[in-house]
């Protein structure tokens, strides 16, 4: 069930989303989003990077968490899906 919220809000957003921001927003508690997005990282359904690399407002980086990482969906790995559709 967290693995598919954590997708689901990532799909949404089709841009970058701090763990944080996706915990809030899914109502997951962050331990929970976190271990989520480390699987789907590791699978390659989604991309990391770091949060000063790719998120400009600095309003939402004073708010981060931890190592700062941003995160959102694969963009290879949903064209692939697409086409085996």
């Amino acid at each position: 069930m967290g693995q598919e919220e954590v997708k689901r809000e990532l799909k949404k957003s089709d841009g970058w989303l701090l763990s944080h921001e996706i915990a809030g927003r899914t109502g997951q508690s962050l331990t929970s989003v976190q271990a989520a997005l480390r699987r789907m990282v590791k699978w390659g359904d989604v991309q990391r990077k770091n949060a000063t690399d790719v998120i400009k407002d600095s309003s939402r980086l004073a708010k981060k968490c931890f190592a700062g990482f941003a995160y959102r969906l694969n963009k290879e790995k949903k064209d692939e899906q697409i086409k085996i559709k």
